[in-house]
């Protein structure tokens, strides 16, 4: 079958490939013609190459073909990613609202193709054809039509095969990466910079043009807390003075100079208040403002004003959104009691929306949930606000456990849409080996871009794709997995009675009280940590098996093979390192399901020692596996780390890792210096 892709540019022939790959040399923001012709020309090339490896005859015109055409046309000249196709005998005519809409429109139909995106660094091809299967005509948009993606933290997460894989999945939000921001551009990403800026901007050390510190020049600017003693030592405890319109002038200077400068390729600035769960600014003025959801939206409207008069003023070169949070931890989860400001009623601004300590083990919506009413309450009272949830799937808490989150997500999902959210992301995509995490991607990549997408067809395919003939058994080995971590938030979630917190709270001591008991596990918390452990024993026991058995084909097919594979550079010497792909999965697998019970195992360790040195029991023996177990962990590696905005990783062991090395130690420390 011969197929010509239509491009609306002359000399597209010989050109395309050449346009395609010139993002290093266009301004997306000021170049609009040569930034639409680039992608468009980039989601030619795509169609090309994986066209033509499924065995068409494939070639790319400013003009129609003889045989079938498929015509890559622009509706709109608009910043969009909506698409329409339109299908006829011998056409199909893929019309994008704006360039990023014709590439979302060609992943569309190449996934319908049989082409499978499993991860950034594993794709799966069809079985060379000769007919292509045509999508249902009709226009396509976005559950979610803002924010869809991650949140990202370090400046060296930089990756070219994650960006393309998150963009062939249609997910359009990222934080600017410095090395690779024009291919970022080109894809499509909405850059997102910012976080919580005022530890910085407000440190009360930082030194003043007088010379003086912030707090010896400006202590007003600084929240009253509840005890009304305001100090410099507890300046950061609570939410600054944003009654105080001196302060504001000062924030939206700065914003507005990182705007201009070090956020400049921003399209959304992220402008969330102290990560210190200390409350708001109790002073008279303060008060008269409403709760703290009302003084995040005044400081909101200040900054959007401020910074939507820079730009008509020539200062600015582009609109900036305001990103704003709703997370407690920044005292603002709940709705505002007063009336919305004007200027982000309803507007493009974006409040994100945070349930740091929920519980996995329910949906968000399951009002028998204690943590999650909370959340759910909270989120369906905000009004006239765009807003962005974002999940925690891979907080720093749950970071590289082989949690799984199947049995929540479509709930959650649909939950959200009917409250009229309109982006997703979570915190943090994994950079490295996403073994079993990598169905929380494709689930979650799916379900952002379509709410109502057919669940069983993405798992099944999911395990298909990744697992061959042994789908199955892999399903159950999922299962385990995940109801051996289901009450992930109740052991580790950053609440203050999570399991992992309560722990980390103890000296090692002797104690006098019991742990406190968490909602959930309450008193049977080592009873459900030793069932935790059986079931990640179960899943381990099952990937072994499996495992067994491919490597087992894989030898037997290079037994058969007539000759050996040679190299002629690093690239190829690399590809032939690996062994066969199905074994290489498991084997991730495996170590992270190993690395889930060492973690489970230990942590219910430490739980059944607290009390029974608090009650004088057989806390000798418990201890005897809980330091063996820790020598253990501390023999192996979990891969990399990144360590907040500054650039560095680290490679720490598993007991690192896991956070109980201190624990581990001061237990220790205890046995030995005074017992």
């Amino acid at each position: 079958m011969k197929i010509t892709i239509v491009l609306p540019y002359k000399n597209a022939d010989t050109s395309y490939r050449l346009w395609a790959h010139e993002e290093e040399k266009i301004n997306f923001r000021k170049e609009k013609e040569k930034a639409t012709r680039c992608t468009v020309s980039f989601a030619a090339e795509e169609l090309w190459n994986y066209l033509s490896k499924m065995g068409f005859e494939v070639t790319v015109s400013e003009l129609h073909g003889k045989g079938f055409n498929i015509i890559l046309s622009i509706a709109v000249d608009v910043e969009g990613d909506e698409f329409t196709y339109y299908v006829s005998e011998n056409s199909l005519t893929i019309d994008g609202n704006g360039r990023i809409g014709v590439l979302y429109g060609v992943y569309e139909f190449l996934e319908k193709q049989g082409v499978y995106w499993l991860n950034p660094w594993e794709e799966i091809l069809p079985e060379k054809t000769e007919r292509l299967i045509m999508p249902e005509a009709k226009h396509y948009r976005a559950s979610f039509p803002l924010d869809r993606g991650y949140s990202f933290d370090g400046e060296m997460k930089e990756s070219e095969l994650l960006w393309l894989w998150m963009a062939r999945k249609k997910l359009n939000t990222v934080q600017r990466r410095p090395h690779t921001a024009k291919l970022q551009k080109k894809l499509g990403f909405n850059f997102v910079l910012g976080g919580h800026p005022f530890e910085e901007m407000l440190n009360p050390d930082k030194v003043m043009p007088s010379g003086k510190s912030l707090w010896e020049e400006h202590s007003d600017w600084f929240g009253i807390p509840e005890n009304g003693v305001k100090t410099k030592e507890n300046a950061q405890s609570v939410g600054f003075c944003v009654s105080n319109d001196e302060l504001l002038a000062y924030i939206a200077e700065r914003m507005l100079d990182k705007a201009q400068n070090e956020w400049y390729e921003a399209d959304s600035i992220a402008i969330w208040g102290f990560d210190t769960w200390g409350g708001i600014c109790t002073c008279d003025k303060c008060k008269k403002l409403g709760n703290g959801a009302d003084h995040t939206l005044r400081l909101a409207s200040y900054l959007k004003a401020y910074l939507d008069n820079a730009y008509e003023q020539g200062k600015l070169d582009r609109r900036v959104k305001i990103n704003f949070s709703a997370y407690e931890g920044t005292s603002d989860l709940f709705p505002p009691i007063n009336e919305i400001p004007e200027n982000l009623n309803n507007s493009s601004d974006i409040a994100s929306f945070c349930p740091i300590n929920r519980c996995y083990a329910h949906c968000i919506d399951d009002a028998s949930c204690e943590f999650n009413r909370k959340y759910s309450e909270a989120l369906r009272g905000w009004k006239d606000v765009s807003i962005r949830l974002n999940e925690y799937y891979n907080v720093s808490k749950f970071e590289d456990l082989p949690f799984l989150f199947t049995k929540t997500m479509v709930n959650d999902f649909k939950f959200y849409h009917r409250c009229g959210v309109k982006g997703m992301v979570y915190m943090h995509v994994p950079m490295l080996h996403w073994d079993v995490k990598n169905l929380t991607q494709i689930l979650y990549a799916e379900l952002c871009w379509n709410v109502d997408a057919d669940y069983e067809k993405i798992i099944n395919d999911y395990f298909c794709y990744r697992y061959g003939k042994y789908a199955e058994k892999m399903k159950v080995v999922y299962n385990l997995m995940e109801e051996a971590g289901k009450y992930c938030a109740s052991w580790r979630a950053w609440g203050a009675f999570s399991v992992l917190t309560t722990l980390n709270d103890w000296d090692g001591r002797k104690p006098e009280l019991p742990l406190p008991e968490e909602e959930h596990l309450g008193s049977r918390a080592a009873e459900i940590g030793t069932e935790s452990v059986r079931l990640y024993n179960l899943a381990i026991a099952m990937i072994e098996d499996v495992k067994k058995a491919v490597e087992h084909d894989y030898v037997l097919s290079i037994g058969k093979a007539t000759s050996g594979e040679s190299a002629v550079n690093p690239e190829q010497q690399g590809k032939i390192g690996m062994g066969d792909p199905y074994s290489e999965r498991l084997h991730l697998d495996l170590n992270y399901a190993k690395y889930g019970r060492d973690c489970m195992e230990l942590t219910t360790l430490f739980v059944m020692y607290h009390e029974a040195l608090r009650t004088d029991g057989n806390h000798h023996a418990l201890f005897k596996n809980i330091d063996e177990l820790s020598q253990k962990m501390m023999g192996y590696y979990i891969p990399l780390r990144w360590f907040g905005h500054q650039i560095d990783i680290k490679c720490q062991d598993a007991l690192s890792r896991c956070q109980l090395k201190s624990l581990y130690y001061r237990c220790r420390a205890y046995r030995e210096c005074v017992l």
